[in-house]
């Protein structure tokens, strides 16, 4: 039997970097309005309590949580309209996307146990929480691609 396949959009890093700022200046998704550059962001989907392979969001969803794809397809099977797992606004499959900025970031740590990373907006960086004492860093940088410059074809069509 073959699986669902659903085609999504993919939110390449300096735009979800830029909106993950944006979301903590204006407070969104936090509570009282307060500014925040450092979030904790958990690296498991909510639902299914695995590993988030293809992490997902909605064009509109202000959290900064992200869910699996699975997640959202397993979520909306037989439902219409279709809407976001975490924040059940309606998510059309033409307002969903892929979000590379927390893709990197979950490969980044994907040999540790971390239930949750933090990112630090304004240090540019990223700790993995783990259940552990123990913690690791890396930088929120974009050196896999150079502005402009993707091997991707998914914008070429």
């Amino acid at each position: 039997m073959a699986k669902d396949i659903v085609s999504v959009k993919v939110l390449r890093f300096h735009t979800a970097l830029s909106q993950l700022y944006t979301r903590g200046c204006t407070g969104a998704g936090s509570t009282g309005g307060l500014s925040l550059s450092c979030f904790d962001i958990p690296t498991h989907d909510r639902y299914t309590l695995g590993r988030i392979s293809h992490p997902c969001r909605g064009d509109d969803c202000t959290h900064n949580e992200c869910f699996d794809l699975e997640t959202y397809k397993l979520h909306n099977k037989g439902k219409y309209p279709h809407q976001c797992p975490v924040c059940k606004n309606a998510l059309p499959v033409d307002r969903l996307h892929f979000d590379e900025l927390f893709h990197r970031i979950f490969q980044s740590f994907s040999s540790g146990d971390a239930k949750r990373v933090q990112i630090d907006l304004d240090n540019h960086e990223c700790r993995a929480l783990s259940s552990s004492a123990s913690t690791s860093k890396v930088l929120v940088k974009d050196t896999a691609h150079n502005d402009g410059d993707h091997d991707d074809d998914d914008d070429d069509d």
